[in-house]
């Protein structure tokens, strides 16, 4: 989706004369920087172990026109109990037009654990946000060179991008390199907590975005200041209720302890949202012949150490991943009300379906709640309630190189957009596809991305990845089954 107008920045200019910490007066909270939330998942997959984390805000003095300027870079130490695992900084970089939200991720010895990119605003140049491309910057400090083109390399068509996310690293390492120096770091800054804000779009159209499974979620609304406030708490609420059930990353989740306790042994405890959500992902690697396949976790732990490797998985591993997946290992008895799990490294991965199946819940607490005039943008899956007022739909755009980037009018459905074009993995100096083919258990080779329009959200982020999979042998499987591919039609 396009919106014509970025979120609030982060960076509230001030003269001040003293390189001291500040309160945060605007934009601040416990999960809040830049007007973007940031979770505690996206930040799991940084520390692992982290059990809490602590708002800051660092001043960063330029002279600019003969004047000092300050202005307040926002972030969060994080801790395991009383030890510090290091330091987080959300920051805004310009792009051609607009700015660019990125969030910086170091060790306590301020060393860069990784970046991401929070919110890219263009239609170009999102190149960024590719993984291979931001895991140039791991293991880089204060002392770093970080010259954009040498030590960073290049994007054509993302130039401005680059340079510009290749700065700011190295502007916030020496940032956080001098608070260090000078005992900021030290100890934890607090934050004053504001209440949550609106913005609105060329179209008046009020809007809320905040990360959640990793992904920034938009909710538009047309409607009153306060229904639309109401209806994007009730999403984000939502959907992180889901990151936690769902995450196969967080030994807490209820995921995770499901699996646990179901190895081995008969067990009924699962609720009633886990068991739906098991049937769904089961009925789709069905529907979609074997391409959707939630039981993949064994083949995904095996190419995600790969990557951090970077180095291809051994043949051995990845005959052992293969033979832990399958629906075959899953057994429900409907009879009793229990599962098991028969095999011991069985494990799952909603990655494919998780962010359709929580816009899908959203939506139905949206209608009980009465707010339908309501466009969700989950990281370029969209999914629209009713239209706005006085339009036959919601005016999107996919972004570059899908659909041909035409606008077109979404009511009453949902589209989603499967490729490589943001993420990849870096496997013996070579990028290949994230998107694993669950029948041969390898990457697929890289093609154009594909779109596809369903009624939900959940059809429509299956069979995206189901068609960017199997290629035009999908193609009448879904349309059997009323979804469209490529361009929708409103």
């Amino acid at each position: 989706m396009s919106i014509p107008r970025y979120l609030p920045v982060c960076l509230t200019l001030a003269l001040l004369g003293a390189g001291q910490p500040v309160v945060a007066s605007t934009l601040a909270s416990s999960t809040q920087a830049c007007g973007v939330d940031v979770s505690d998942a996206l930040l799991r997959t940084f520390y692992p172990a982290m059990t809490g984390r602590s708002p800051i805000v660092l001043p960063r003095t330029t002279a600019k026109r003969g004047r000092t300027v300050t202005t307040e870079v926002h972030g969060w130490q994080v801790v395991q109990a009383d030890q510090t695992l290091g330091f987080v900084l959300v920051d805004e970089a310009m792009g051609k037009s607009r700015p660019i939200t990125w969030l910086l991720a170091v060790d306590a010895d301020l060393k860069v654990l990784g970046i991401e990119i929070l919110a890219y605003r263009e239609s170009h140049g999102g190149e960024v946000k590719r993984r291979d491309w931001r895991a140039q910057f791991r293991g880089a400090h204060s002392a770093s060179p970080l010259q954009h083109g040498r030590d960073i390399d290049n994007i054509a068509g993302a130039t401005i991008s680059c340079r510009s996310i290749t700065s700011g690293v190295r502007a916030n390492l020496a940032l956080l390199a001098q608070a260090k120096q000078t005992g900021q770091l030290s100890s934890v800054i607090p934050a004053v907590t504001a209440p949550p804000d609106l913005d609105v779009d060329e179209g008046s159209y009020a809007f809320r975005s905040q990360v959640v499974m990793g992904t920034l979620l938009t909710v538009l609304v047309d409607d009153e200041p306060q229904q639309a406030l109401q209806a994007s708490t009730i999403v984000f609420e939502e959907v992180r209720r889901w990151e936690r059930i769902l995450s196969e990353r967080d030994p807490t989740s209820e995921l995770s302890q499901w699996l646990q306790s179901a190895k081995g042994a008969a067990t009924n405890s699962a609720t009633a949202d886990l068991l739906s959500m098991l049937r769904a992902a089961r009925r789709l690697h069905l529907e979609t012949e074997g391409a959707c396949d939630a039981t993949i976790g064994p083949l995904v732990r095996a190419w995600r150490e790969a990557d951090a490797r970077a180095e291809a998985p051994t043949v051995q591993a990845l005959d052992q991943a293969r033979q832990a997946c399958g629906w075959q290992w899953y057994e429900e008895d409907t009879a009793a009300g229990t599962w098991r799990v028969l095999q011991p490294a069985a494990s799952l991965d909603f990655g494919g379906l998780a962010k359709g199946w929580a816009l899908d819940r959203a939506a139905e607490k949206l209608r009980q709640a009465g707010l339908t005039r309501v466009l969700l943008d989950f990281g370029g899956q969209m999914l629209a309630l009713d239209p706005p007022r006085g339009q036959a739909g919601w005016t999107v755009t996919p972004a570059s190189g899908v659909a041909d980037g035409q606008p077109f009018t979404l009511a009453h459905g949902s589209v989603a957009v499967s490729g490589d074009d943001e993420r990849g993995l870096r496997i013996d100096g070579q990028r290949i596809s994230h998107i694993l083919d669950p029948r041969t258990g390898t990457p697929v080779e890289p093609r154009a991305p594909v779109l596809i329009w369903a009624r939900s959200a959940l059809d429509a982020d299956a069979w995206s990845t189901a068609l960017y999979i199997m290629g035009p042998a999908a193609i009448p499987l879904l349309e059997a089954r009323g979804h469209r591919a490529q361009q929708p039609r409103p």
